[in-house]
């Protein structure tokens, strides 16, 4: 969830152009662009420019993979799936389910709000008496936030900033639910994962959801270090992407505090354009 860049619109082009192949989140990450920003690149690359001359597609390789991510959004507009797609969906119910079933049923929540605040209107209609603060860090994407809160009549307090910023000045036993919808690596987000349970901001009995990509890229830095260390490594795509469930999994539990205060309780693996996983953690200390 990258701010605006300071690039010129050339330069992102560009760059998104030379790694067409990775996802949007990757592109985002990886270069400090904006999600939007990305978006936007790629609906336009085919009228980049080199060397004066129009620059024609270069993705052979994964253009079968493209066009399959265009047939899949299609498909979800046409059935009304919100925000990513039918399997996006079907883990915000996951998440829903998982909130019900806990023993915190009302209270205030951290979440990542999107534009039509999706994961926030399915938890009200089996939890009425959540109350949220919804973070975006994207200008146009909060904006967009802010019109929904407000036509939908929604209980979100709506925040522009970063997640860290708000977990930061938050005391323990804070939160009902935080629901991360990072969509990007773990180990890229670890430390507001970390900081969130080494302080208790959640209360007993309730969640953590986290979303993040399974990713088979490499990164950089003392958490990618120490995620890479939690599992094997293939130079095969499928294996690696095994590889990663596992280093994923054990990362999680290196990140949570000593005590046994907090057990994984679902992992749920899901692809609408991307292979994402959803990861359901429990306070119960």
């Amino acid at each position: 969830m990258s701010a605006k860049s300071d690039l010129t619109k050339e330069k992102i082009y560009q760059i998104v152009f030379d790694n067409i192949t990775l996802t949007t989140y990757e592109i985002s990450e990886k270069f400090g662009i904006s999600t939007r920003e990305v978006g936007g690149a790629r609906r336009h690359h085919t009228i980049l420019q080199k060397n004066g001359g129009l620059v024609k597609e270069k993705i052979t390789h994964s253009k079968k993979r493209l066009e399959k991510s265009d047939e899949l959004v299609k498909i979800a507009k046409e059935k009304g799936f919100s925000g990513g797609g039918e399997k996006k969906d079907l883990a915000r119910e996951r998440m829903s389910v998982h909130s019900l079933l806990s023993d915190v049923k009302n209270g205030l929540c951290f979440s990542f709000t999107h534009r039509k605040a999706e994961l926030e209107k399915s938890l009200l209609k089996v939890l009425p008496d959540l109350n949220f603060i919804g973070i975006e860090c994207d200008k146009w994407v909060y904006k967009d936030m802010v019109r929904t809160i407000k036509k939908d009549s929604l209980p979100i307090k709506p925040y522009f900033g970063y997640a860290i910023d708000v977990l930061k000045n938050s005391n323990s036993d804070r939160f009902a639910h935080l629901y991360l919808d990072f969509c990007g690596t773990l180990f890229n987000n670890a430390d507001d994962i970390q900081y969130t349970m080494q302080n208790d901001l959640v209360q007993k009995n309730g969640l953590i959801c986290i979303t993040a990509c399974r990713t088979t890229r490499v990164g950089k830095g003392r958490w990618f270090d120490e995620w890479k260390n939690c599992g094997g490594f293939s130079t095969n795509i499928e294996d690696n992407r095994t590889y990663c469930d596992q280093r994923n999994e054990n990362f999680l539990h290196k990140l949570m505090p000593l005590g046994c205060k907090y057990v994984l309780l679902d992992i749920f693996k899901y692809r609408d354009t991307s292979d994402m996983c959803l990861y359901v953690i429990q306070r119960i200390r």
